[in-house]
């Protein structure tokens, strides 16, 4: 699935409604205007049909903007949002239809290098944050690892800030997600847009002659 790589991401919003300063549509409804071009709703305490009403919602003020839905396969195709899986997330049986865009978790080049059915995968965590405590993080060079066995784009999380976004991105990272960077700022619209900043900023250097959205 992975031919389709004007649609992936280059700044994701992960939400989390238990650590987020606002909540999550009216975050939604600003940082799609900002510069977040893709939000994955990570909330895997919700029932399905919480999880799909939440869904609608935000795809109701998303515009352009993809959404895409953390494990639920039934409520993305419901919804004809993104599919995002769990690095130990069975395959088999999957059916795609309806899903616009398949990516998953990965923490290792072994993982990334067997993810030949995703169009995307999210690499991390790249330093250290309070969402992964004790946990030792990949660092830039193990995010190197991984974008280079990667088959599709890969997108860097974890402790990322719009200062070290250019580092992040100098690996070869297609782009970033944020989760509590945006969601738990008391800002977080001037903050996506710091972060779209800084991205747009090292693609204007690129001389790769990488293609933006």
């Amino acid at each position: 699935m992975n031919d389709r790589p004007s649609q992936i991401p280059r700044l994701m919003w992960v939400t989390d409604r238990h650590r987020q300063a606002h909540p999550t549509i009216d975050i939604a409804a600003g940082v799609v205007h900002a510069g977040v071009n893709a939000i994955h709703v990570r909330e895997k305490d919700l029932s399905s049909s919480e999880l799909r009403a939440l869904v609608e919602s935000i795809q109701a003020v998303a515009g352009n903007c993809l959404v895409i839905v953390n494990g639920d396969v039934a409520v993305a195709q419901q919804c004809g949002a993104g599919l995002h899986l769990a690095e130990s997330a069975p395959l088999d049986g999957l059916e795609p239809a309806g899903i616009p865009l398949l990516g998953r978790s990965v923490h290792s080049p072994e993982s990334a290098a067997a993810s030949e059915a995703f169009d995307y995968v999210v690499a991390g965590h790249v330093f250290v944050t309070g969402s992964k405590p004790g946990l030792r993080p990949l660092g830039l060079d193990g995010l190197a690892g991984i974008v280079r066995k990667a088959p599709c784009p890969a997108l860097a999380i974890g402790g990322i800030t719009p200062e070290n976004t250019a580092d992040v991105l100098a690996t070869g990272a297609h782009g970033i997600a944020v989760m509590t960077g945006i969601g738990a700022a008391s800002d977080p619209v001037g903050t996506a847009r710091r972060y779209r900043e800084a991205i747009d900023q090292f693609l204007a250097n690129d001389t790769t002659g990488t293609e933006q959205p």
